[in-house]
Protein backbone atom coordinates (compact mmCIF):
# COMPACT_ATOMS: atom_id res chain seq x y z
CA UNK A 1 0.00 0.00 0.00
CA UNK A 2 1.45 3.33 -1.06
CA UNK A 3 -0.46 6.59 -0.74
CA UNK A 4 0.78 10.13 -1.35
CA UNK A 5 -1.94 12.61 -0.31
CA UNK A 6 -2.62 15.18 -3.02
CA UNK A 7 -3.46 18.88 -2.69
CA UNK A 8 -5.82 19.93 -5.45
CA UNK A 9 -5.27 23.63 -4.74
CA UNK A 10 -1.53 23.47 -5.48
CA UNK A 11 -1.78 20.41 -7.77
CA UNK A 12 1.05 18.68 -5.92
CA UNK A 13 1.80 16.11 -3.24
CA UNK A 14 1.26 17.41 0.28
CA UNK A 15 4.76 16.31 1.25
CA UNK A 16 4.33 12.99 2.97
CA UNK A 17 3.42 9.40 2.12
CA UNK A 18 1.97 6.30 3.71
CA UNK A 19 3.77 3.05 2.89
CA UNK A 20 2.55 -0.28 4.26
CA UNK A 21 5.20 -3.03 4.46
CA UNK A 22 4.45 -6.73 4.73
CA UNK A 23 7.17 -7.33 7.31
CA UNK A 24 9.29 -5.46 9.84
CA UNK A 25 12.55 -6.33 8.07
CA UNK A 26 11.52 -4.53 4.89
CA UNK A 27 10.25 -1.53 6.83
CA UNK A 28 13.51 -1.30 8.81
CA UNK A 29 15.63 -1.57 5.64
CA UNK A 30 13.78 1.23 3.87
CA UNK A 31 13.72 3.35 7.01
CA UNK A 32 17.50 3.07 7.44
CA UNK A 33 18.06 4.27 3.86
CA UNK A 34 15.40 7.01 3.77
CA UNK A 35 15.65 8.52 7.28
CA UNK A 36 17.24 11.95 7.05
CA UNK A 37 17.56 11.89 3.24
CA UNK A 38 17.65 15.34 1.64
CA UNK A 39 15.16 15.94 -1.17
CA UNK A 40 15.36 18.98 -3.43
CA UNK A 41 12.24 19.32 -5.55
CA UNK A 42 11.00 22.43 -7.30
CA UNK A 43 13.35 24.67 -5.35
CA UNK A 44 12.18 23.24 -2.03
CA UNK A 45 14.61 21.44 0.29
CA UNK A 46 13.12 18.75 2.53
CA UNK A 47 14.63 16.14 4.83
CA UNK A 48 12.71 12.88 5.11
CA UNK A 49 11.52 11.74 8.51
CA UNK A 50 10.34 8.15 8.90
CA UNK A 51 7.86 7.23 11.64
CA UNK A 52 5.28 4.50 12.21
CA UNK A 53 1.74 5.35 11.17
CA UNK A 54 -1.12 5.40 13.64
CA UNK A 55 -3.00 2.95 11.39
CA UNK A 56 -1.23 -0.37 10.74
CA UNK A 57 -1.88 -3.17 8.18
CA UNK A 58 -3.23 -3.11 4.66
CA UNK A 59 -6.89 -3.75 5.48
CA UNK A 60 -7.01 -0.99 8.10
CA UNK A 61 -5.30 1.50 5.77
CA UNK A 62 -7.65 0.74 2.88
CA UNK A 63 -10.67 1.02 5.19
CA UNK A 64 -9.51 4.33 6.64
CA UNK A 65 -8.83 5.78 3.20
CA UNK A 66 -12.21 4.64 1.83
CA UNK A 67 -14.01 6.28 4.76
CA UNK A 68 -12.21 9.59 4.19
CA UNK A 69 -12.09 9.58 0.39
CA UNK A 70 -13.41 12.68 -1.33
CA UNK A 71 -15.86 12.06 -4.14
CA UNK A 72 -13.81 14.21 -6.52
CA UNK A 73 -10.50 12.33 -6.11
CA UNK A 74 -8.89 11.41 -9.43
CA UNK A 75 -7.84 7.83 -10.17
CA UNK A 76 -4.14 8.72 -10.45
CA UNK A 77 -4.23 10.05 -6.86
CA UNK A 78 -5.68 6.89 -5.31
CA UNK A 79 -3.54 4.62 -3.12
CA UNK A 80 -1.70 1.85 -4.94
CA UNK A 81 -1.60 -1.72 -3.65
CA UNK A 82 1.17 -4.15 -4.61
CA UNK A 83 1.11 -7.91 -4.12
CA UNK A 84 4.45 -9.72 -4.56
CA UNK A 85 5.77 -6.80 -6.60
CA UNK A 86 2.74 -6.58 -8.90
CA UNK A 87 0.34 -3.66 -8.80
CA UNK A 88 -3.25 -4.65 -8.05
CA UNK A 89 -6.27 -2.84 -9.46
Amino acid sequence: YVYLPWCYHTDSNIGYAFVNFTDATGAAAVSSVMQGRLWIVGGSRRVSQICPAHVQCLAANVLQFSQRMDSFIQREHLPVVFNKGEMED
